[in-house]
């Protein structure tokens, strides 16, 4: 006997009486917002109750094994959103869209694509847009379902099986990201068959900007061969700033100029066997999930260096806690007191650059080189303590007027009571940048030639 097994959609909103949704409470996208931050100003009662329950047949997702199943979950389960007492569900294996009564239950429309409905639904002033493994974009009317638009985002109708089901070669699987009126999303999974990345005029669906140019990159890949492989658009798209998120699958996302479409990055290689479908972001830093079943943190803008400092700090903190800084740190190992010196010297160019010069990109610049320096001491067998917290301490604090939240976290993290923002500015000790030895550059004919390490004396 075949066994059924069934998807249930529970909705619980209510408080003590019965009110309908209040439209301030909708849902319009994943997640709720173009950061995807599962964040609402709207707030649950004291006591909930079950007002109906829908049945629908199981999920069956387009990548399913193992691996694929951890990082690209974007189709595993139903993504409702919510709009004008009304919620919206796309199917995969139905290829459609239903639309229901909030609080009955009952069906109030559907809609049928050409092709499996995978990604989730936006919502944008009374119209409903998604994508579909047929190639095209849709846009329906949130009342009665009927089509306003639909634009097709690949480049020719030819069809392929796919998941046991007729697709187009170019599936969209570009999880719409909306901001300002305008949709991001794309179409092909496949960059030796061409990539296209879109924006779309959400009123009208015409195209702002489209990118069919990166499919035929030449770049690294994980293992470290060039091939002409670059970001395969799949998963819900993400903003953060100025930055569209494009989903790679299993890779950390691409980033593109959202109001151009021209690529900032796509580190392919450099973020090795890493990242997957899922993001969210601020407008600063983004999260993505991988495969180590963990998730880390990028800056939006450098895409490594807060993820490495992160790391950094939280391998550090069980070493440096609870360790008290002697009042003067005598007869150092050299390694050691490269670091101490490299701490200090980091301390007088960031003071001076922010209070000076303003020079916030220098000063980023010398706050990287001693995040370098104290990932290269962690290797070091033997390492001294004091000076590792003295310079793990002062790395966040320098780091603080950049990225505050982050580093009120690793202030936390490191054994910290108080706030950051109550720490004085760091001051630098004149003895630590006394130098035993100086390298000193021989140049001729403005070339560097050679280098020489001399005592000071």
């Amino acid at each position: 006997m075949k066994l059924k097994i069934f998807i249930f959609l529970w909705i619980i909103f209510f408080l003590n009486s019965y009110h309908p949704l209040k439209a301030g409470n909708d849902w319009p996208m994943w997640r709720y917002d173009k950061n995807r931050s599962a964040s609402t100003s709207g707030k649950l009662a004291d006591e909930l109750y079950l007002q109906w329950q829908a049945k629908f047949s199981v999920r069956i997702p387009v990548w399913d094994d193992p691996l694929n199943r951890n990082l690209m979950q974007f189709d595993r389960i139903l993504e409702p959103v919510v709009a004008d007492n009304k919620i919206f569900v796309g199917f995969n294996d139905q290829d459609k869209v239903v639309a229901m009564d909030i609080n009955t239950g009952k069906e109030i429309w559907h809609f049928y694509a050409d092709g499996p409905v995978r990604l989730p639904l936006t919502i944008y002033n009374g119209k409903i847009v998604f994508t579909g493994d047929d190639g095209y974009c849709y846009c329906l009317n949130t009342s009665d379902g009927s089509i306003i638009w639909k634009r097709f985002l690949a480049p020719a109708e030819n069809k392929l099986l796919g998941n046991k089901r007729l697709i187009s070669m170019w599936p969209a699987r570009g999880g719409i990201v909306l901001e300002d009126d305008i949709i991001y999303t794309a179409a092909s999974i496949f960059p030796l068959m061409g990539t296209f990345i879109y924006a779309l005029d959400a009123e009208t669906g015409d195209i702002i900007w489209k990118n069919e140019g990166t499919g035929s990159n030449y770049i690294l890949q994980p293992h470290n061969s060039p091939a002409f492989a670059d970001v395969a658009p799949q998963g819900t798209f993400t903003i953060s700033g100025d930055k569209l998120l494009v989903a790679g699958g299993r890779s950390v996302p691409a980033a593109f100029d959202k109001k151009s479409g021209e690529k900032i990055y796509y580190r392919l290689a450099a973020s090795g066997k890493t990242g997957g479908a899922f993001t969210c972001a601020n407008d600063k830093v983004f999260f993505n999930h991988h495969r180590w079943r963990e998730t880390w943190m990028y800056d939006a803008e450098t895409y490594r260096f807060l993820n490495r400092v992160w790391r950094l700090v939280t391998d550090c903190a069980g070493d440096i806690q609870g360790v008290r800084l002697p009042e003067r740190f005598d007869e150092l190992e050299p390694e050691t007191r490269k670091l101490r010196f490299k701490t200090h010297a980091t301390i007088k160019k960031v003071s001076e650059d922010i209070r000076e010069r303003f020079n916030f990109n220098t000063a980023i610049s010398a706050i990287m080189e001693l995040s370098n320096m104290l990932h290269a001491y962690r290797d070091q067998e033997e390492q001294d303590l004091p000076v590792l917290k003295e310079a793990v301490d002062n790395l966040i604090i320098l780091l603080s007027p950049f990225s505050p939240h982050i580093c009120e976290e690793l202030w936390k993290i490191c054994g910290h009571e108080d706030s950051i923002c109550h720490q004085s500015w760091p001051r630098y000790d004149e003895t630590a940048l006394v130098q035993d030895e100086l390298e000193i550059a021989i140049q001729i004919s403005g070339k560097v030639r050679e280098r020489m390490i001399v005592p000071t004396g």
